[in-house]
């Protein structure tokens, strides 16, 4: 019998399973698609205090994400990037004045802090490459760039390091409550028990109290979908940029994996979470929200790929998207129901999410609270690698794979034994002794897992040529 069972292993549930194991909870997780193939591997990119969220008087939400920002630096250093984000004054969208005063906060909510303080920029003199000759100054903050999906991943792995039993492509089909426990079957036709259920199934939640609890959903959701595209490099400069827009929003324009820019997001909603796609309009709306800043301009045939993600929020009092709130609600019915289900939530605070969800289980259990989380590093960040191996390697490959692995770089290089070298190449970067890594250490079971998530390599090598030679690979080994 598992002490806990997670549905659901996107950033949410997977932090939850890791800081539970480390309490020494024997714990469960089961997610229907790939870890983090949702929401958590479809966002901006960033661990941020959210500085827009000022403007809807969210300081606690601000003030705790700037805190998660220095402890996830600090555990995930290897997978993340302190960034220093641009954002053009426009006078006719918020007066100077209200920017200084939010760019203030933003530094006084931080506190003592890793990351540069704000400050003023005369555009002119700071000989940018992106910014039309239009803007004459503007302001210069600091936040994290992260691999999502990849945090996602080391979350789970960490978990298995303390003992959890964690499921992907495995769906909960039902749960059924007795006096102390639960029941759950999957769709593995496995069967089990468990002391306490968790529902960490994000923007799937309705769907997840409909089929699985055979109940209404607890809180009214506001599905919002953010779409993103990608381009070549615009510009030089190892910086980011944040755009406002007519219609008050922002967006960003981010420097991503050195050759590209990822530029987004969008805000529509949505009735379904499921396969979320770009639309025309947003296509449209993210290239002229560039348009209106860039000395070059961009076309949709620019775009080399785009993707989306939908967003649950808690629905609140708020008429506008941009001002609903990005905060997470945690329904703890554990003395009635041994259950707690997870509402919204985002990848800057999911750490906090997680061991304020655990500190439940702790008080249920009448144990005492234990944080860790905060203070030890994800694996990989300890970036021990020896990166010595006998096998000849382009230098590219080596650095692509050292700076995405950090310290479990030996493990991947370590396969090579296994095929004696390299094994089949599959594109520029790729092997197949990483495909067997990825297969054997870090549960990839289907191509967009290995292209996408785990590499990122199918945002330039995407071709049905290249996708059956992984497949081939994949079947051989799992079968």
């Amino acid at each position: 019998m598992f002490d806990v069972f997670i549905i659901g292993g996107g950033i949410n549930g997977s932090g939850i399973a890791r800081d539970a194991a480390g309490r020494g909870y024997k714990v469960g997780l089961a997610e229907q698609y790939d870890f983090g193939s949702q929401t958590s591997s479809w966002s901006t990119k960033l661990i941020h205090g959210g500085i827009r969220y000022l403007e809807n008087y969210e300081f606690s939400l601000v003030k705790e994400s700037l805190n998660e920002r220095e402890v996830i630096y600090q555990i995930a250093n290897h997978i993340s990037k302190p960034l220093n984000f641009i954002l053009p004054h426009v006078p006719d969208l918020r007066p100077s004045w209200l920017i200084r005063i939010g760019l203030f906060l933003y530094d006084f909510l931080a506190g003592r802090s890793a990351f540069p303080k704000s400050k003023r920029l005369d555009l002119l003199k700071e000989n940018l490459k992106f910014l039309s000759k239009n803007y004459q100054y503007g302001y210069q903050y600091a936040d994290l760039q992260i691999d999502d999906s990849r945090l996602t991943l080391l979350n789970i792995l960490d978990s298995e390091n303390n003992g959890a039993q964690v499921f992907n492509y495995t769906k909960v089909t039902s749960v059924d409550k007795k006096d102390d426990h639960w029941e759950i079957g999957l769709s593995n036709g496995k069967k089990f028990l468990s002391k306490i259920l968790i529902n960490a199934t994000g923007p799937m939640i309705e769907g997840a109290f409909r089929d699985i609890f055979k109940r209404e959903v607890g809180n009214s959701i506001r599905l919002i979908q953010g779409s993103h595209i990608i381009t070549n490099k615009l510009y030089e400069e190892d910086k980011a940029y944040i755009l406002q827009q007519p219609d008050k929003r922002i967006v960003f324009v981010i420097p991503y994996l050195e050759k590209f820019s990822l530029i987004g997001t969008t805000e529509i909603e949505v009735s379904s979470a499921i396969n979320p796609k770009i639309t025309p309009q947003e296509k449209k709306y993210l290239i002229e929200c560039v348009n209106r800043f860039s000395d070059k301009k961009i076309q949709e045939q620019d775009i080399l790929w785009s993707y989306s993600g939908v967003r649950p929020l808690i629905q609140d009092s708020s008429e506008s998207m941009t001002k609903n709130s990005r905060d997470y609600h945690l329904d703890n019915q554990l003395n009635s129901e041994r259950l707690i289900h997870i509402y919204g939530g985002k990848l800057t605070t999911y750490r906090k999410l997680s061991e304020k969800t655990v500190d439940y289980i702790d008080a249920f259990f009448h144990k005492k609270l234990h944080h860790w989380t905060g203070l030890k590093k994800l694996p990989g960040s300890e970036n021990n690698s020896k990166t010595g191996f006998k096998y000849k390697i382009e230098k590219e490959t080596l650095n692509r794979i050292t700076k995405n692995y950090g310290g479990l770089s030996d493990k991947v290089f370590e396969c090579m034994d296994d095929l004696g070298g390299t094994g089949l190449k599959i594109c520029d970067n790729l092997y197949e002794f990483e495909i067997l890594y990825l297969i054997k250490f870090e549960h990839a079971k289907n191509e967009d897992d290995i292209l996408f998530r785990r590499t990122k390599l199918g945002i330039q090598f995407n071709s049905e040529e290249i996708r059956n030679k992984i497949h081939t690979i994949i079947n051989n080994y799992l079968n």
